[in-house]
């Protein structure tokens, strides 16, 4: 059909141009003050060659458009802009979409190990540990450690299922291939923990701080948080000077946390260093006032007799806070100083209302003052209230 056309164009295309030569003439354009003469055959030729030009232009986009190399890369663009924000979505602990951007990245890359990969982190996250690890396996790509990921993966089946051997032989396999990973050190020190074993978990802790997995700046929280439970650890153990070596470590990689600060003044004092407990209470006492650091406080001065005059020492420090006030408020109450007591803990509940030990601390009040008073019962009923 084609080839019919292509003739009868061509034999109409001869005779215009058999006419043409055989008559020959002028065409005028005239557009406003403007006149332009040109012959007949000129016209007609330069009217054919801009046509072939433009077919020739209009072909040339349509390759580019269609060609395989060029679809491939927009396809490409497509798929790995799908994985990231499957990846995203994972991250976000957003299941279902993460799912539904990786099927769509699928779409445009059927071969991507990446999108694979993306499926098995899913899987991971639902709990599928089985179905994650043979879909591990089916990937075949040198920009994925199969070894490394599956290890990855049975370490963290086993962390799940609290499988002491298979934490041993997973982390092992880790470590073997990247000394720093944090997980299988953390992992490891854990399962020594559990089993009582504080030879090995120092040794771990040690090669994790060593390697560098921990960083004391980004990581310090956490670093801190293993040096204090091996300090409470020794202390159960009576093992008071490794008590107090671990408790000193966590207290200085984080001095504002006030479980490591507690814990800190408790051995201080338990070892008899009184004057370093003292410091390390007032110091913390400014920002993060607590009852418990303050039975600490008053325990060194358990001898003296003025109690309330060394503890308004303390409550100088932070008078504003709530814990302070409901600190002077209980030694009022214990020097029998009622109306003090009341002042204090009306400061107390102005600033935190639902400050549970200042209801009860106001309770005794009003029950040492008249134990027949009816504003005992309306206070019960609040701190029956509070959460």
């Amino acid at each position: 059909m084609f080839k019919i056309l292509f003739i009868i164009t061509v034999a109409i295309v001869s005779l215009i141009i058999n006419f043409l030569f055989n008559n020959n003439g002028t065409v005028t354009f005239s557009w406003l003050d403007y006149e332009i003469q040109a012959n007949i055959s000129l016209f007609f030729f330069t009217t054919l060659l801009l046509l072939f030009l433009t077919y020739l232009f209009s072909k040339l986009v349509s390759a580019i458009h269609n060609n395989k190399d060029i679809r491939t890369i927009k396809s490409y663009k497509k798929h790995i802009s799908c994985l990231t924000d499957g990846f995203i979505y994972l991250m976000a602990g957003d299941l279902e979409q993460s799912l539904k951007t990786q099927k769509q990245a699928k779409k445009y890359n059927k071969t991507s190990p990446l999108s694979e990969l993306l499926l098995a982190q899913i899987l991971y996250k639902e709990k599928n540990y089985k179905e994650a690890l043979k879909l591990l396996k089916k990937i075949k790509s040198p920009y994925i450690n199969e070894k490394l990921i599956t290890a990855k993966l049975s370490l963290q089946n086993a962390v799940t299922n609290n499988d002491s051997k298979q934490i041993k032989e997973s982390s092992k396999q880790i470590l073997a291939i990247n000394p720093k990973h944090k997980d299988s050190i953390l992992a490891l020190y854990k399962m020594h923990k559990q089993e009582q074993n504080w030879t090995k978990a120092e040794e771990i802790l040690d090669q994790g701080i060593k390697l560098k997995a921990f960083s004391k700046k980004t990581d310090k929280k956490e670093i801190s948080s293993i040096y204090a439970n091996l300090a409470e650890d020794y202390f159960k153990k009576r093992e008071y000077t490794n008590s107090l070596k671990y408790a000193k470590l966590a207290y200085n990689l984080d001095p504002q946390n006030i479980t490591n600060t507690t814990l800190f003044s408790k051995l201080n004092i338990e070892q008899g260093y009184e004057g370093k407990a003292l410091r390390v209470i007032r110091k913390i006492w400014t920002t993060h006032p607590t009852q418990e650091l303050a039975k600490l406080y008053m325990q060194v001065y358990k001898n003296k007799k003025n109690k309330v005059r060394i503890a308004k020492q303390l409550y100088k420090l932070n008078r504003g806070h709530p814990e302070s006030n409901l600190f002077i408020a209980t030694m009022y109450f214990n020097n029998t100083n009622l109306l003090k007591a009341r002042q204090c803990i009306k400061n107390t509940l102005s600033y935190d209302t639902q400050n549970k030990q200042a209801y009860k601390l106001l309770i005794e009040i009003e029950k040492t003052e008249n134990p027949e008073s009816m504003i005992i019962g309306t206070l019960e009923e609040r701190l029956k209230k509070l959460k």
